[in-house]
């Protein structure tokens, strides 16, 4: 059987950081500062104080505990980890727990 040559050859190629799909995820945690709903926005307060949004899609999981929750459940002062991806400066959560 006759061995086929590679297509691509790539050589000196350095990795920089995680790409999926063009985004890039990022782990955030902090204190629920506001929510609002009828935005599908999110802000919270970071460790070093300054103050971080997101938005929340249909598809955006919630977590408290070990329980599912929901949007309506997030109020202001809770602790927070929020998983979401950025694309284009816009960062969109897919777990809150």
């Amino acid at each position: 059987m006759m061995q086929k040559a590679p297509l691509v050859r790539l050589e000196s190629v350095k990795k920089h950081f995680e790409l999926t799909k063009g985004m890039v995820f990022r782990k955030s945690i902090g204190t629920v500062k506001a929510v609002h709903a009828d935005m599908n926005h999110v802000e919270i307060t970071l460790k070093d104080g300054k103050v971080s949004g997101f938005y929340v899609t249909p598809t955006t999981k919630y977590v408290h505990g070990k329980k599912a929750a929901t949007l309506a459940d997030l109020k202001a002062g809770a602790r927070v980890v929020v998983e979401a991806t950025m694309d284009n400066e816009k960062m969109t959560a897919t777990k809150v727990k």
